[in-house]
């Protein structure tokens, strides 16, 4: 309900008061439903990577990390540029890799935290395949949205 007070009421009564009539399209309402659709579902594979052991101190630094990835390659993807991707490009989602390999390895010591090899392999999926699919949507979102 604080999603579709904050997301949906708050701006329509904002468009409302600044006299916005706006363009409202089918093509332009089903791309913003299919981006409102996209981030509900990266928030519930956060919610499963959790319920299935993932710890807050690993899932949401790679959520975070991997979300602006994707959100630039999606972005140039649709816009049709991503073949234009440069050395120093590629270079830059290296390092961006590498630097989140850096904090995850040298984070502080905290022995209530359970690593993942601790898991059973079909939790420790389960959490990489949520936190993968997290990623997607929240890096898909912006694009999608715009689109609409």
């Amino acid at each position: 309900m604080a999603y579709f007070a904050i997301a949906v009421v708050i701006p329509l009564i904002t468009l409302k008061f600044r006299g916005e009539k706006g363009r409202w399209t089918i093509r332009g309402t089903i791309w913003s439903l299919s981006a409102g659709s996209i981030g509900a579902f990266g928030a519930l594979g956060v919610i499963f990577a959790l319920a299935n052991g993932g710890n807050p101190v690993y899932v949401m630094p790679l959520v975070f990390g991997l979300a602006p990835v994707v959100n630039t390659l999606f972005s140039m993807w649709m816009a049709g540029t991503l073949k234009e991707a440069g050395k120093v490009f590629l270079l830059g989602i290296f390092l961006v890799a590498l630097g989140a390999a850096g904090v995850m390895y040298s984070k502080p010591n905290t022995s209530s935290v359970m690593p993942i090899w601790d898991l059973s392999v079909m939790q420790a999926s389960l959490i990489l395949v949520s936190v993968g699919v997290t990623a997607l949507c929240w890096g898909a979102y912006g694009p999608v949205l715009h689109k609409g």
